[in-house]
C-alpha cells in the first residue's frame, strides 16, 4: 500500500466513513466514536504527507499563477500590434510609399507589405 492510500483511509475513518465501502460507519463501530475521530484528526495534522485534496489544490493554484503572466504578455503583444497597425493606417492616409513606411516603422519593406496584407483581410 502506498502512503497516499494509507492517509486517505485514515482521513475517511476520521470523518466516520468506511474506507472500503464509502458508506457511513455504523454507530457500533469504534471509529464512529467522536473521541477516536478527534485522535485520528490529530494524527493527520502531524502527518508530513499531503492529502490528495491538498495536492490537487496546490496544483490548481500553481496552474493559475502560471497562466496569469502569459495573459499579461499576450495583452502587451496585442497592444503593440494595435499601435503598429494604427501607425500603418496613418501612414497610408498620408499617402506614404512602402519604403517611407518601412523607414518610419523601422522595419523592412517585406514586413510592411505583410502588415498591409493583414490590414486588408
Amino acid at each position: 500500500m502506498d502512503d497516499l492510500m494509507a492517509r486517505t483511509i485514515v482521513e475517511n475513518l476520521s470523518v466516520g466513513i468506511d474506507p472500503l465501502s464509502g458508506k457511513t460507519l455504523g454507530a457500533d463501530d469504534c471509529c464512529s466514536n467522536q473521541l477516536i475521530q478527534e485522535a485520528l484528526c490529530v494524527v493527520l495534522e502531524h502527518c508530513s504527507l499531503e492529502s490528495y485534496g491538498a495536492q490537487m489544490a496546490r496544483r490548481f493554484q500553481k496552474n493559475r499563477r502560471q497562466k496569469t503572466p502569459k495573459r499579461k504578455i499576450n495583452k502587451a503583444i496585442n497592444e503593440k500590434k494595435r499601435e503598429e497597425y494604427s501607425r500603418l493606417r496613418q501612414l497610408c492616409r498620408e499617402r506614404k510609399s512602402v519604403l517611407e513606411m518601412a523607414q518610419a516603422m523601422n522595419c523592412s519593406v517585406d514586413e510592411v507589405c505583410e502588415k498591409l496584407k493583414q490590414l486588408a483581410i
